[in-house]
């Protein structure tokens, strides 16, 4: 694999971490640098409405994990254990 071409994909990787920074931002409701977003959006050739729906997305994905999870929490709890989920 060229060097270039190396560069390009740690630049592309670098693009994708920084949306779903982004999307986590927007579903927790926390603040962001709004040129900074745009341009995560750019690059991730995403819109504003698309990132919405990602968030939604991810509150969604967020709620029906802490369900599944819930009956090994409380299990863990009763046996006096710490309940590590995989990631």
């Amino acid at each position: 694999m060229s060097e270039s071409l190396r560069v390009l994909r740690s630049l592309d990787q670098r693009a994708a971490d920084e949306y779903r920074k982004l999307v986590s931002a927007i579903a927790d409701g926390s603040e962001f640098d709004a040129v900074d977003a745009m341009r995560i959006l750019r690059e991730n050739a995403q819109t504003v409405s698309g990132a919405e729906r990602d968030a939604v997305s991810l509150l969604e994905k967020r709620r029906s994990r802490a369900v599944a999870e819930a009956p090994f929490r409380n299990l863990a709890q009763r046996l006096g254990v710490c309940y590590e989920p995989l990631t």
